[in-house]
């Protein structure tokens, strides 16, 4: 999807035609509304415990727009004042995609921007691992392999743990 889908300004063509197909989401007059379900799904996460950073993956249909880091700072600031989270206390931690997919070269350059766009934020590489190995797409050139899910998913961990300053 695109950024502008998940925006809380989103109306009329920016919202998705596929809602339907989205398991578990909500549909209201048709469509959903990305924003509001984050929202909803996060405040009832907040009934049980503390949301301690926010982890966002997503670029490959905005890949090389130069706006999309302060789309981005829009719709991570936009949450934390939906759910009051403080964002001092709570980092924002983006991804890039896979080097092995077309989309790379244009949008991880505008992952990197992130700290400088979004406070509190950082990012994760997608960069090969210290032995050499590539972290690779599962022959799509979009959606991660398993080896690579269980190792970006390392990463985000350490850098929101650093982000804490754990």
């Amino acid at each position: 999807t695109s950024i502008d889908q998940h925006l809380p300004n989103c109306t009329g063509q920016c919202l998705p035609d596929w809602a339907n197909n989205i398991n578990g989401a909500p549909v209201v007059n048709g469509t959903t509304r990305l924003f509001d379900w984050v929202v909803d799904l996060a405040k009832k996460a907040q009934e049980r415990g503390v949301i301690k950073g926010i982890i966002f993956h997503q670029g490959e249909n905005d890949a090389g727009e130069s706006d999309w880091p302060s789309k981005v700072n829009q719709y991570v600031t936009a949450l934390r004042t939906e759910l009051n989270l403080d964002a001092a206390e709570v980092p924002f931690v983006a991804g890039e995609l896979p080097r092995t997919g077309g989309s790379a070269a244009s949008h991880n350059p505008l992952v990197q921007q992130i700290p400088n766009v979004v406070e509190n934020g950082h990012y994760v590489s997608s960069g090969p691992m210290p032995d050499g190995t590539v972290l690779g797409d599962r022959s799509d050139g979009i959606h991660w392999s398993t080896e690579s899910v269980i190792e970006m998913g390392k990463r985000y961990a350490a850098k929101m743990l650093d982000a804490q300053g754990k």
